[in-house]
């Protein structure tokens, strides 16, 4: 029942972003927030589906490492990126890894799944407003999800990039800039 509920939450939320995506700079509130701060609330809510399928999170170098940007955006990013993790998971051994990466000009939050990753041929189109793979057989599936993170990083000033072998990985890439942020 938690879950069904969550994932009716998720979906109300979805349609709420998609509807506010366009005016971003209307209902934002910029700070300086731990990779932390922004990871664990995510996590939480999706605690008890963690839980249920045995999926193993590991969670790494996410303390120290500051960035600036808005918190309730960055969380319905993160969200969208761990429920495409969940959602396409296949092996018995399930992971999740989670972890923080301080470079020279960036900050970078990895989000890496074992799960049936994504074909070649989709990788270029993964970000295209109802895209929906041709790998994948879930009903579910909106292709808005990752469309909308896109349309929402590039918003917020942020890069993101997806790695992938099909049936082996997915690996999804945030960099957070160093210093000023900007809003498009």
């Amino acid at each position: 029942m938690k879950e069904e509920v969550l994932k009716i939450s998720r979906l109300v939320d979805k349609m709420l972003f998609y509807t506010r995506s366009d005016v971003v700079e209307k209902d934002y509130f910029i700070k300086e927030v731990t990779l932390a701060d922004l990871v664990h609330p995510v996590l939480l809510d999706y605690k008890n589906y963690l839980l249920n399928y045995h999926i193993k999170v590991e969670v790494k170098d996410l303390d120290n490492l500051k960035v600036y940007t808005d918190i309730k955006w960055l969380n319905f990013i993160i969200s969208q990126i761990l429920s495409n993790s969940l959602k396409y998971q296949n092996k018995k051994n399930r992971l999740v890894r989670i972890k923080g990466i301080n470079n020279k000009n960036n900050i970078k939050l990895e989000i890496y799944d074992n799960g049936v990753g994504i074909k070649e041929s989709d990788i270029s189109k993964i970000f295209d407003k109802g895209f929906t793979g041709s790998n994948r057989n879930k009903k579910n599936a909106s292709g808005i999800g990752l469309y909308l993170t896109k349309k929402l990083c590039d918003k917020l000033g942020i890069d993101i990039k997806i790695e992938s072998e099909y049936l082996k990985y997915t690996k999804v890439i945030i960099a957070f800039p160093k210093g000023n942020y900007f809003v498009k």
